[in-house]
């Protein structure tokens, strides 16, 4: 058996009978025998969250960071743009179904500012949502069908505009067309009280069928 200080014998369960007191609260020695505390944890220590996390900056300030909101277009009323004719009524028959060979830009009148494109053949001008160029701006005098006619002829490369069939006149540079006439670049033609600006994108030193040189 082992012996103590002055060769007194020392049992083991008397010592830890001794360590248990002492170990208690109220004999005021509750630190001599306590278990020293780990260290933190992930739970509780910002850093080692941060590490975690593959942030090796720990002199930033240490902010949760949260998700930016995400922000869809045009949510916030904004103006619309329209480029072209108005894609609900987009069909493979449409001008917007193949590339555009002109413009019309509205310049004055109701819908200022509004941009319309057209492609190959025949293009009936009107309000009605089955026009090739639809030209709903908001006047009531320009009809709802058939008010008017850009033609282009790709083996000539030239443009051509006629009258519809509707009682209302079409004008090219102030003048009624009463028969088809051939239309150039920067024309300028009225339907009703809306007055367009023509623009050519193909003719004969371009034209997107075309073969490339």
């Amino acid at each position: 058996m082992p012996t103590g200080p002055g060769g007194s014998a020392f049992r083991y369960d008397e010592f830890e009978r001794s360590r248990r007191h002492l170990s208690r609260p109220d004999t005021g020695h509750q630190g001599m025998f306590k278990r020293k505390r780990p260290r933190d944890t992930d739970e509780d220590n910002p850093l080692a969250r941060r590490v975690a996390k593959g942030d090796d900056s720990p002199t930033d300030p240490l902010v949760e960071a949260s998700a930016a909101p995400t922000r869809v277009l045009g949510e916030d009323n904004e103006p619309e743009t329209r480029i072209l004719a108005d894609a609900t009524s987009v069909t493979p028959g449409d001008a917007l179904a193949d590339p555009p060979v002109g413009i019309l830009l509205v310049i004055s009148g109701p819908g200022r500012g509004r941009l319309l494109s057209f492609g190959y053949g025949m293009n009936t001008i009107g309000r009605g949502a089955g026009q090739r160029v639809r030209l709903d701006v908001g006047d009531d005098r320009v009809s709802r069908e058939d008010h008017a006619r850009i033609v282009y002829d790709p083996v000539a490369g030239r443009f051509h505009l006629m009258h519809g069939g509707g009682p209302n006149l079409t004008y090219r540079a102030g003048e009624p067309v009463l028969e088809p006439v051939e239309l150039h670049d920067g024309d300028r033609i009225t339907l009703g009280d809306t007055h367009l600006l023509f623009r050519a994108l193909v003719g004969p030193d371009f034209d997107w069928n075309a073969p490339a040189p």
